[in-house]
């Protein structure tokens, strides 16, 4: 049973690393150079917490943080960028219809 655990867990892993690839292509495509400013930034970032807290635990996991990091960061730039106010507003849309 732990063998299938690891092997979806390896399968996963390469897919967010892929996915995580074309969202970077895609962030330096729209042309926003803060975009990709902020991916040379957070890159050693990443790797610092990686090496930190996962080198013993999940050596797997170490690609997928770096890189959730750097989409989630990425996205905050983006949706600054292009939505501004209507983020807010959507946002409180959201909150009332969870109420």
């Amino acid at each position: 049973d732990k063998m299938v655990v690891y092997i979806l867990f390896a399968v996963f892993s390469g897919l967010f690393t892929t996915i995580g690839q074309f969202t970077y292509f895609a962030a330096v495509n729209i042309g926003s150079v803060e975009v990709g400013q902020l991916f040379v930034n957070m890159k050693p970032i990443a790797q610092l917490v990686e090496e930190a807290i996962f080198l013993f635990l999940f050596p797997n996991l170490l690609q997928l943080v770096g890189i959730f990091i750097a989409i989630l960061g990425a996205g905050l730039v983006i949706l600054g960028k292009k939505e501004g106010q209507h983020q807010h507003a959507d946002d409180n849309a959201k909150s009332d219809a969870i109420k």
